[in-house]
């Protein structure tokens, strides 16, 4: 079945760029453009896991080649499609570093683990200097660049199902390294997010 859905992929999923496309029909022809490396980031961690399962060098090299893409991409993630404009009022998101973390660990195995935990390092170092708000403990999905929290609908947004996502890669980075103050950090966090968010009533 995984083979099945990797040959279709490997057949459709990009356009010559190598950038891949959001969503296809059942012939493979594309939908919806590849407007943005989240998408890659996807293609990234299916393609290197069906490497590993399967021992696919093109598998291997497709997964290799989408990472190093989404590395050029990930200042500028939405490339030509982006409508921000982004001098005027610039913020950072929550979910690249998050999303960066997560293919990070599921690239393990094909990338040498001095250069992955370097960049694991300064995600982690991100999610929880920037986004993890110290006087609340929420994370709070747009900041400022200096971390600060912009009197706009973005700058105020929370949403509490990332929030959680977000720490359970922090976790699983923690536990994979036995890092108690990190595993702390993230264990705190949910207890913030789960406290603010919860509806007692129903």
């Amino acid at each position: 079945i995984a083979r099945h859905g990797m040959e279709f992929l490997r057949a459709h999923g990009r356009d010559g760029d190598g950038n891949w496309y959001f969503s296809l029909n059942r012939d493979g022809d594309p939908l919806v453009q590849p407007y943005n490396v989240f998408t890659d980031c996807f293609a990234a961690m299916a393609f290197s896991q069906y490497a590993l399962a399967s021992g696919d060098d093109e598998a291997r090299e497709i997964a290799l080649t989408t990472f190093r893409n989404i590395l050029r991409r990930k200042d500028n993630p939405k490339g030509s499609y982006s409508k921000i404009v982004p001098w005027t009022r610039p913020m950072r998101s929550f979910a690249l570093p998050m999303i960066l973390l997560n293919v990070s660990r599921e690239m393990e195995g094909l990338i040498p683990p001095e250069e992955l935990q370097q960049m694991a390092d300064g995600w982690i170092a991100e999610i929880s200097t920037l986004f993890i708000d110290r006087e609340t403990g929420l994370v709070f999905e747009h900041v400022a660049p200096d971390g600060s929290h912009p009197d706009t609908f973005d700058g105020r947004l929370l949403n509490p199902g990332h929030g959680l996502e977000g720490m359970w890669f922090l976790l699983e980075h923690a536990l994979l390294r036995n890092d108690r103050p990190l595993a702390d950090i993230s264990v705190d966090t949910i207890l913030h997010i789960l406290e603010h968010a919860w509806d007692p009533e129903y």
